[in-house]
């Protein structure tokens, strides 16, 4: 479940500044998310993002939502040795608020 992911990810990390860094990402994420599904003038509010993040439109944010799709997939890619709670609360949280509670294990030399 998405709780028991947040949960874990936030008991990971040490600092103080990421955990509210990562507070602040969740905000804004649905903040925009929650403003995009209640304004949605049309039948079905999932299906008028998706048109939106496709194809864009006059007024579409297509450029902006390609680059934030993108760097999705670079960051399930990249945090493939991370336990699978980071990659939950990414998907179904916020990616950005995920990964900033995220600290890999040390290099070894």
């Amino acid at each position: 479940c998405l709780a028991c992911a947040i949960r874990f990810c936030y008991s990971q990390c040490a600092s103080p500044l990421r955990l509210a860094a990562s507070g602040a990402c969740i905000a804004v994420t649905w903040f925009y998310i929650v403003r995009f599904m209640v304004y949605y003038e049309g039948p079905n509010a999932f299906d008028g993002a998706y048109a939106d993040v496709v194809w864009g439109g006059i007024g579409g944010n297509w450029g902006l939502t390609q680059m934030l799709l993108t760097w999705a997939i670079v960051a399930m890619v990249w945090s493939h040795e991370a336990p699978c709670a980071f990659q939950i609360f990414g998907v179904f949280g916020a990616m950005s608020a995920s990964f900033l509670v995220y600290k890999p294990a040390d290099s070894p030399r």
